[in-house]
């Protein structure tokens, strides 16, 4: 957590600073970098451990493009929960989610892009229990999507969807991407924008492709993985 810059910072110090950080010599190609780890356990059935990273390409992109970033920042508190913000930047992407992971699956409470939050009432279910994530499972619910903009005029900064969605584990098979060879289950998702008369107004269908103790091997936007920052670890 960030700690709020004093004002009454004594003049000795901080002068102090800028002269030794004058004297650090310029940066050099062969020179040792600082480098930050966070992962100290593996990240589970679902990912939730702060610093798993995922990288993604769509399909037969050059493995040198830039890529799709996905990675777990860590507990944040959000309308007064503790959740799980999952930053995906990269491609144009600029976007964080916010969730509960724990025995009962994974629920999204919340989502934020640059100058528009979106909350979930009640929180949309990702994931079902892990001993519940098999071929032929499905679930379903229907939420309302509130949207603010905070920079918008008043009258506009509010905007409320009804949505509903549906997911059903289509198959369980053997994949090969960039990153490897992985035991996926393929997942359908369904997700319908209802109007005021509950008819609906908008669908979409979406393939994912799951894999316990890695992650998403193909996101709903059609990325691949590509490579991650952890080993998966198994249970016996």
């Amino acid at each position: 957590m960030k700690r709020p810059r004093s004002t009454l910072l004594p003049v000795l110090p901080l002068l102090l600073a800028v002269l030794l950080g004058a004297c650090v010599p310029a940066g050099r190609d062969d020179a040792p970098r600082a480098s930050v780890s966070e992962l100290s356990r593996s990240v589970g059935f679902y990912p939730d451990q702060s610093g798993a990273r995922w990288e993604y390409l769509p399909a037969d992109a050059p493995l040198d493009d830039p890529k799709l970033i996905q990675q777990v920042e860590g507990p944040r508190v959000v309308d007064g929960k503790t959740l799980i913000s999952h930053l995906t930047r990269g491609t144009g992407a600029d976007e964080r989610k916010f969730r509960s992971i724990d025995g009962n699956g994974v629920t999204l409470h919340a989502r934020s892009v640059p100058g528009a939050q979106t909350t979930f009432d009640p929180p949309v279910q990702e994931f079902p229990a892990p001993g519940s994530l098999r071929r032929g499972a499905s679930w379903n619910g229907t939420t309302t999507a509130t949207t603010h903009f905070p920079a918008a005029k008043p009258e506009h900064r509010y905007e409320t969807r009804t949505v509903r969605y549906a997911y059903t584990v289509v198959d369980r098979r053997s994949v090969r991407v960039a990153a490897g060879t992985f035991d996926v289950y393929v997942l359908n998702l369904v997700t319908d924008e209802l109007d005021e008369d509950g008819t609906v107004a908008s669908s979409m269908t979406q393939e994912l492709w799951y894999s316990p103790y890695v992650g998403e091997v193909r996101t709903v936007g059609d990325y691949f993985l590509t490579g991650f920052n952890f080993e998966p670890v198994y249970p016996e």
